[in-house]
């Protein structure tokens, strides 16, 4: 199943990060063994050459030899995973990226905007942070993680392969009527309650749901039309109505932590342990 759809390679994952900080640093990590040197952290912007042994790479800082960055690029044939500055977006080139990247990532807070020109093929999945989406052209797009605004919602519609989103601020919910309802697949939504959750009734084929810090409470009535849930994710929020999780009847999962009900959930939590569902909770 898909339990870690909100994760990413990054440095909370289970494999460790090596942290490199000179020159010297990164060149003993390049000469590690695969397994060992699959991922760096740089922090300054010094990047050498030598990093073919590379799969994932968080630049901390903008590299100050753009010409030398590029050429250590082309090196890195495993690169699958990529976190710059979000100021960096706007120096990023037409074929500078290899096609063996299939994350990106831009961690910041700030605003930023890519060339109109620059294509991503072999991308998978954003992690945009507030970079906005007008720009991206990434017709491979699976998976996008964002922090929305009223401008960014009515650019996700673009992207015809995305099967999973996980939205901070999330308010307004009608850019999903953009996303053909049997396409997504996993929906996360962080940090806000949207204005409804009426747009629930539409997305039937939805596999995985993560809510999480909506400062309020979520009436599990709500997933009577989300008939394929097979994977539920409550943290942090308080749950009403928790008898409805028994009519989920292709749940395999439901992830638990932080919340409160408004009558107690044990009884369906044990029933649904009865009927081979996973059941983790913490902090009820």
């Amino acid at each position: 199943m898909h339990r870690d759809f909100l994760s990413y390679p990054g440095v909370a994952s289970q494999d460790r990060w090596l942290l490199a900080t000179t020159h010297a640093e990164f060149n003993q990590i390049c000469k590690l063994s695969p397994n060992q040197a699959s991922r760096a952290w740089i922090m300054g912007s010094a990047f050498p050459v030598g990093a073919s042994a590379i799969s994932a790479v968080r630049l901390m800082s903008i590299p100050s030899n753009i010409d030398l960055f590029a050429k250590t690029l082309s090196t890195m044939t495993q690169l699958a995973y990529l976190s710059i500055p979000d100021e960096f977006a706007g120096e990023l080139t037409p074929g500078l990226l290899p096609s063996s990247i299939k994350i990106l990532e831009f961690p910041g807070q700030e605003l930023s905007k890519f060339d109109k020109d620059i294509v991503f093929p072999s991308v998978e999945r954003i992690i945009a942070g507030k970079t906005r989406l007008e720009s991206f052209n990434v017709p491979k797009l699976l998976h996008l993680d964002l922090h929305l605004d009223k401008n960014m919602g009515k650019h996700i519609g673009k992207f015809h392969l995305l099967n999973t989103l996980n939205i901070q601020s999330f308010r307004d919910s009608t850019f999903l009527a953009d996303i053909p309802s049997e396409q997504l697949v996993f929906l996360g939504i962080r940090g806000n309650s949207p204005h409804s959750w009426e747009f629930l009734r539409n997305l039937t084929c939805l596999r995985g749901l993560w809510i999480q810090n909506i400062g309020g409470c979520f009436d599990l009535s709500n997933l009577h039309f989300c008939s394929a849930l097979e994977e539920l994710t409550l943290g942090y929020c308080e749950i009403q109505y928790p008898e409805h999780l028994l009519n989920l009847s292709h749940l395999k999962a439901i992830h638990l932590f932080g919340c409160k009900a408004n009558s107690d959930i044990t009884k369906q939590l044990d029933e649904l342990k009865e009927k081979g569902v996973s059941v983790f909770s913490s902090g009820l």
